[in-house]
């Protein structure tokens, strides 16, 4: 039968996974932020130049990938932030998130529109 003592009143230190360091840890905002400027130019571009297909193709990637690689960023380093011992977030934060995602999803569905409508051309 393997040892298990290790983890049954061992005298080893405990890991500090929740680290103080003072200050309140916050919701770090500006990921999202970043992504919402990111769906906003995607969306900008989409709706005023969609008819240039490396335009529409460039939109798309800048509103899906782009935008929801930084709301992904958002939430590991959220999930982070929120392993401390003292977490302070705005209530507007996960209004926020929602715009960031919806945003993001206009931004691919206008871009992708006019994607379609360039490959339905061909």
């Amino acid at each position: 039968m393997p040892d298990v003592s290790f983890a049954f009143g061992s005298q080893q230190a405990a890991v500090d996974l929740a680290p103080h360091h003072g200050a309140a840890a916050k919701a770090p905002v500006l990921w999202l932020a970043g992504a919402i400027a990111c769906a906003i130019v995607a969306l900008v571009v989409a709706a005023g130049f969609g008819a240039s297909p490396t335009l529409a193709i460039s939109a798309w990637l800048l509103g899906g990938p782009v935008a929801i690689a930084l709301v992904a960023c958002f939430s590991l380093r959220d999930t982070r932030a929120r392993t401390h011992t003292l977490y302070s977030a705005a209530g507007s934060v996960p209004w926020i998130y929602r715009l960031a995602l919806v945003s993001s999803l206009a931004a691919v569905v206008v871009s992708a529109l006019h994607i379609a409508n360039w490959v339905g051309r061909l």
